[in-house]
């Protein structure tokens, strides 16, 4: 029973490694009446063969989160939004003071 309980753990744990979470995975589609349909298998960027959802690889990489990715990409342009009206402040103050004199 205990060695049962080993090789799930193990399965788990590498099942966070397979394919589809990989950054160099991308899966094929196959065009619906309505969408595209996806399907169990994908092009791996790296080794430039097909590989199947399941299927593990030595070079696997972290697929980002475009959640993620979508909400640092809101900080950095509301960060940039901020600088450029500053800057826009700045211009008409001395837009101002040059009128004046």
């Amino acid at each position: 029973m205990g060695k049962q309980f080993n090789n799930t753990s193990n399965f788990k744990a590498s099942s966070k490694t397979e394919c589809c979470r990989c950054q160099y995975f991308d899966k094929y589609y196959t065009r619906g009446v309505k969408q595209y349909n996806p399907t169990k298998l994908g092009m791996c960027t790296i080794n430039k063969e097909d590989r199947s959802l399941h299927e593990h690889c030595e070079k696997f990489r972290v697929k980002q989160r475009e959640k993620m990715l979508r909400f640092s990409v809101a900080i950095a342009l509301n960060n940039l939004l901020a600088q450029i009206t500053e800057i826009n402040d700045v211009i008409k103050k001395e837009l101002i003071d040059n009128e004046e004199v």
